[in-house]
Parts: C-alpha cells; structure tokens; sequence
C-alpha cells in the first residue's frame, strides 16, 4: 500500500516538475542582438547613399527589388497599418523593417530562417510580420487591382486589346493557375489536386498591357475546374449583369452586332461572353486555324503575366510553406505588386514575349527561366458541353463564325496570319 502512495506521489512530481515553466535564459538571442547597432533601416540608407553617389538607382533596387522612390510611397501607405510600439523591455522593429523583410521574403523566396540572420529578426517574429505586411500591402494598394465597373471603363480595356492585338470587342483574357502548398494539417485531399499535389487556385482576368483586373484566389485544390470559375465572384457578377459591360457592337467593318467577350481557354466554358479556341488540329490557312491564332495570341497576355509573376515573385518556385490563408493573402499581395511595379515603370518591355514584322514571336525573359522554377500548373482542360451559361441570347458559335468572318476580311485581317 505504502509503495503504492509512493509511486502516486513521485508521479505526481514528476508532472509538476513538467508543468513548471523553465526560466527564460535570455529574452532575445545574443545573434539578434545586433539589430540594435546595424539594422536593416542602416542598411537601406546605406544603399540609398551608394545610388546616390554613383547616381544610379542599382544597388537599392537590387536589394529590395524596388527602386527608393516606389519603396518610400509604398512604406508611407502601409507604414501606419504596421507601426507598432516600443516597450519598456525592447524596442519595436520599425515599419521599414517589416515592409522590407515582408518584400525580401516574396522577391527571394527564402526560408524564414535565412530571413532571421539576414534581418536579425526571430523566425517566430517573421511569421507574424508576414501576413500582417501582405494584408496591409493588398488593402494600401487596393486601388491597383481594380476590375471595371461601368461601361467606359470596359470599352477602355476593348479598346487597347483591338489596338495593340487586334481582338475586337475582347474586355481580358482570363486563366487560372495552381500554386504548390505544404498538405495542409487535417485536411485530407480537400487540396489536392489533379497534379497529385497539394495547391491552391488563383483565378486572374488582365487587360491588354500586362496588368491585373481581377483576381480570385484561395479555392481549393481539388475544386473541379468548372467550379473554381463558377465560385469566383466574377462568375456570378457576369451571370447577374452586375458587370456593367457594354451593348453588342458590330466588329469593324461588319453588320452583326456582338457581344463584349473574355478571352478563355479550355479550362473554362464556351458561352456567349467567354469564347475559346475551337478544339483539334487545323490546316495552316484554314478559318479555324486562322481564328485559333488570333484568340491565342491575345490570350498570350495572361499567359505572360503569369509567367513574370513567378520570376518576379521567387516565393512561387517551391512549395509555400504556409496555410492556405496565409498563401492567399501573399498571392494577393505579389499581384499587387506587380500592378504597382507595373504601373511605375520598373518592368521592361523586353521581359515579355514581343513580334517581329512576320508575326513571328521572340520570347520574353521569363521564359529563359528554368522550367523546374516554374510550379504554376494549368486548370486541367473542361469538355464544351459542360457550359455554366443561364440565358443564350446568342449562340457562341454564332459569334466565333463572326470573329471569323471579321478575321478573314480585309479590315480584320493579318499579313501573316495564314503562316501561322
């Protein structure tokens, strides 16, 4: 009985020993320390002093990915959101700081762990300054991923797809890609995917010069392909004509009036406001192949945004280790970026794919990229017949056979289209 008592009472030290908190050794590391002597805020005015002197803006941008300029408005936008305030046991880590290492973390992709000795901050710090800096990117920059809302504003995107690619009546083009994750915890196969690995879906509509419009992300994995478009809110705005988007009109030179159109692939359905190529091989020269190349080559835009999007932004050439939250807000967060990047200048025309007089392409930069970079994986191809469309005023072939037509004529026609 008495070694019964015994054996109760030593255990129940033993899980009291346990319980006991252990003394802290030390608040911060000796390593992190340094921060307060050389900090990143040092070092960024160091590289501003370097660009001034040699007078061009290099070293900065090289570091930050952003010239001074760009990086100063953006941290006077969200400086506010993410101040935070001294104690009396340590100082705050500054609002430059966070916006920097938060820009680091996205342009190089690396480990929280490379961050703390490059930063001096803890790995357990960055993970809250992280998501805290994206969400206060996405909300400062709100203004540069803006999908149209009234008539004007479409006509605007129509227009610069019919000058600069020669599609008429096309309002974006459109495509969804998978970024890699770590399996989430206690999800099962929710995320998924086709690939047989475990994504997330971003869903982007851009305009004519290489910017965002919309962008929906965050739809899991395993979401059939026709679903991650149907559960956008664009879908729905369509559907409801909450878009505002602009009456039928006659393409150029012709009689017909027809409907304001997104550019899709065959990731998506067939309908009278979202048109794809036709499926299958064609002759060179034929109507079809014709109108194939043309819609494929306005629908390269997208394609070329994803593709700088993954070289601007290296946290996308390995699998995001992060929740499927988190994930979604830094996506968010590199695509406006890359509208702000955009809009200032600061990405080069020559890092897109271009044409020469024969039509014929000369590849971006992004495509020297190696492939394995690369994780964004396409939506897996929809059958025609499973069309979201609620009301056909007009048929969507109807409105290929026009685009064809207008393709062919002599008002719509491409010196070079029938090489193609």
């Amino acid at each position: 009985m008495d070694t019964d008592a015994d054996l109760i009472i030593a255990a129940c030290g033993i899980i009291l020993a346990g319980s006991l908190k252990r003394k802290r050794q030390c608040w911060v590391r000796p390593s992190l320390m340094s921060r307060s002597r050389y900090s990143n805020s040092d070092r960024i005015k160091d590289l501003r002093t370097d660009d001034l002197i040699v007078k061009r803006p290099l070293h900065f941008k090289t570091f930050m990915s952003l010239t001074f300029t760009d990086f100063e408005y953006l941290l006077s936008i969200v400086g506010p959101t993410i101040v935070k305030k001294n104690t009396n046991y340590r100082s705050a880590i500054s609002p430059t700081d966070r916006l920097s290492l938060t820009l680091k973390y996205l342009t190089t992709g690396d480990s929280f762990n490379s961050l703390c000795h490059t930063f001096k901050v803890s790995p357990q710090l960055i993970s809250y300054i992280i998501p805290e800096v994206c969400q206060a990117i996405v909300d400062g920059l709100s203004d540069y991923v803006k999908i149209p809302r009234t008539s004007n504003e479409w006509t605007k995107v129509a227009d610069g797809y019919l000058s600069r690619w020669n599609v008429p009546n096309c309002v974006g083009s459109m495509d969804g890609k998978h970024i890699r994750i770590e399996c989430p915890a206690r999800s099962g196969s929710d995320y998924f995917n086709y690939k047989m690995y475990f994504s997330i879906v971003l869903f982007a509509l851009v305009d004519a010069d290489y910017k965002f419009l919309y962008a929906n992300v965050g739809c899991q994995g395993r979401i059939s392909d026709g679903g991650v478009f149907a559960n956008s809110s664009l879908c729905r705005m369509l559907y409801n004509n909450d878009l505002n988007l602009p009456d039928k009109k006659p393409l150029p030179g012709r009689i017909m009036p027809v409907p304001y159109f997104f550019l899709g692939d065959d990731a998506f359905p067939l309908q009278t406001n979202i048109l794809k190529p036709y499926d299958g091989n064609h002759a060179k020269g034929s109507p079809k192949r014709v109108y194939n190349y043309r819609m494929c080559r306005g629908r390269r835009v997208v394609e070329n945004v994803f593709g700088q999007l993954t070289k601007q932004f290296k946290i996308f050439n390995k699998p995001i280790q992060l929740n499927p939250q988190k994930v979604t807000i830094v996506t968010l967060a590199c695509i406006h970026l890359f509208n702000y990047v955009k809009r200032h200048g600061i990405i080069q025309q020559n890092e897109y794919d271009t044409e020469n007089s024969r039509g014929e392409i000369n590849p971006g930069d992004w495509r020297r990229e190696p492939r394995e970079n690369n994780l964004f994986a396409d939506l897996p191809r929809q059958d025609n017949t499973h069309s979201l469309e609620v009301t056909r005023t007009q048929s969507p072939e109807v409105i290929r056979t026009e685009l064809v037509q207008y393709f062919l004529s002599d008002v719509g026609r491409l010196p070079w289209q029938n090489d193609q």
